[in-house]
């Protein structure tokens, strides 16, 4: 009789069942990311950086695109027109995909944004914030024209979009309950693990867990919601490096368990 870890493998419809859970998943997280949902005509200029060379679009020129490597800045100017008629009736705002970067900021005609920090995130960003948000001043109409600076050390994509407040309120919910699923389902599943732990008595399950513990805490960490955890804060000291650090850490359990699994099926 083989182990439990080796009966729950060689169970192939299991294995193909989730693997399409997961890929149901990626496709509505994409679906999702990509829906307009009312957002303004924008064009993106890249601008010259510290080392004079031009900041990186992505190809469809929606997003900037972080180099990583030496801390540097990147700009981009965003041109946008915001009709009158919807001036008066709507607050808009410049949302900005969340990218692991040290400091990221708007500025122009005559006016400048708060600065934020992927790693110290602001209590009024929420819980599970999925963007930067920066609301533009009430009034504005017209052609506008700003400039987006963002400085890391890590590769990134930064999509940008101006929309509604009452839009942006939208993907901030969807993406919370989206992230909020996915931590849940990792948790619940470390859980089921450690229970299966106790009662096979198999290190391949302590092993399991691990695993998804460690994937878990790294997906928390690539997302910027980890740092706003007790405890965790800490990491944010690090920065890349701590993210750096936890994906390193998921590689090596994710590999520990990989040999078990493959000297129980030899055996």
């Amino acid at each position: 009789m083989g182990s439990p870890l080796a009966r729950v493998a060689d169970n192939g419809s299991s294995l193909a069942g989730l693997a399409l859970l997961l890929c149901l998943v990626v496709a509505t997280i994409a679906a999702l990311a990509h829906r307009n949902n009312g957002a303004l005509p924008l064009t993106l200029e890249p601008l010259a950086g510290d080392d004079g060379s031009l900041a990186a679009l992505t190809s469809d020129g929606g997003a900037l695109l972080l180099a990583g490597g030496a801390r540097r800045a990147e700009s981009v100017r965003l041109r946008f027109h915001i009709p009158p008629a919807e001036a008066a009736t709507s607050r808009w705002l410049v949302r900005v995909g969340r990218a692991p970067v040290d400091a990221v900021s708007l500025s122009g005609m005559g006016w400048r944004s708060r600065t934020l920090d992927f790693f110290h995130p602001l209590r009024e960003e929420g819980a599970l914030p999925s963007a930067f948000s920066f609301p533009l001043p009430v009034g504005w109409s017209g052609d506008i024209v700003l400039e987006l600076q963002a400085t890391g050390t890590l590769k990134g994509t930064l999509p940008v979009q101006v929309v509604r407040d009452a839009t942006a309120l939208q993907f901030t919910q969807r993406s919370a309950a989206l992230a909020g699923g996915i931590y849940s389902a990792l948790f619940m599943l470390a859980l089921i693990t450690l229970a299966l732990h106790g009662a096979a008595r198999d290190r391949s399950f302590l092993l399991f867990f691990a695993t998804v513990l460690a994937a878990l805490l790294l997906l928390a960490a690539r997302n910027g919601h980890i740092y706003q955890l007790p405890g965790f804060g800490a990491l944010a000291y690090w920065r890349g490096q701590g993210i750096w650090a936890l994906t390193l850490l998921a590689m090596a359990v994710g590999l520990q368990l990989m040999q078990r699994y493959s000297a129980t099926a030899l055996g």
